[in-house]
């Protein structure tokens, strides 16, 4: 719920379905944007993130909202950054758009392939 207050205000959400994701909108968004979640297990724990994208399919912003391992497995704040103003296409990847984090190379994994997962939804919708 913060999450997507810090999008959306108190706006009132409107949810619907694709490929077993669930994307938020707001009710009064005028550009058409959604919010998604996804989890994936870093090492034994999870990680959750959200993605704010664009219609077209543009990421506007990336948030970790649940960070269950060590502190020092956490990605800094510029990694996720990385996926801002990125579509989904074959160069979404690790070592290609994406750099990773020495130190954090598993939670680099579970991010990138959280935003795969996602986009990927958004797309099919």
């Amino acid at each position: 719920q913060e999450a997507l207050q810090e999008v959306w205000g108190e706006s009132e959400l409107k949810v619907k379905q694709y490929s077993d994701h669930a994307f938020y909108m707001s009710k009064d968004n005028v550009d058409d944007s959604s919010a998604c979640f996804n989890s994936q297990r870093v090492r034994s724990k999870g990680q959750t993130v959200m993605l704010h994208i664009a219609e077209d399919g543009t990421i506007i912003d990336l948030m970790v909202c649940r960070f269950d391992e060590p502190i020092r497995y956490k990605a800094p704040s510029v990694f996720y950054q990385q996926f801002i103003g990125k579509k989904l296409n074959d160069d979404l990847r690790l070592k290609r758009d994406i750099d990773g984090v020495s130190g954090a190379t598993l939670t680099s994994r579970a991010t990138v392939k959280s935003v795969r997962e996602i986009l990927t939804a958004h797309a099919k919708k």
